[in-house]
C-alpha cells in the first residue's frame, strides 16, 4: 500500500513540475470598466498580465468578486486594450516583464 501511494505521489509531483508556470506569450492588458457599489457606479482602470482576453475577463471578475463581493453581473468591462509593459506602473506587470 505504501509503495503504491509513493508511486502516485511521485507521478503527481513530476506532472506538476513539468508544467510551465507561465504561458509563453503573456501580454500586458489595460482594462477600463465600472462596478456597482451600492447605488453608485465606481469606475476602475487596472493593468493585468494574461495570455488572452478571456483570461483577463476571468481575472477581473474573480478579483472584484473576492475582494469586494461584487457579483459578475454588476461588473461592466468597457474596454480591454493590449499595452506595452513599459507603460504600466502596476507591480504585477512590472515584475512579470522585468527581465524581458
Amino acid at each position: 500500500m505504501y509503495r503504491i501511494l509513493n508511486i502516485i505521489v511521485f507521478a503527481v509531483f513530476v506532472a506538476f513540475i513539468s508544467k510551465p508556470k507561465f504561458g509563453r506569450n503573456m501580454q500586458a492588458y489595460r482594462i477600463d470598466g465600472s462596478l456597482r457599489q451600492g447605488k453608485t457606479n465606481q469606475k476602475f482602470c487596472i493593468d493585468l498580465v494574461a495570455e488572452n482576453e478571456d483570461q483577463v475577463k476571468e481575472k477581473v471578475y474573480s478579483n472584484f468578486g473576492s475582494r469586494h463581493g461584487v457579483k459578475r453581473r454588476y461588473i461592466t468591462i468597457n474596454s480591454i486594450d493590449t499595452i506595452d509593459p513599459s507603460e504600466s506602473s502596476a507591480p504585477v506587470v512590472v515584475s512579470h516583464f522585468r527581465d524581458k
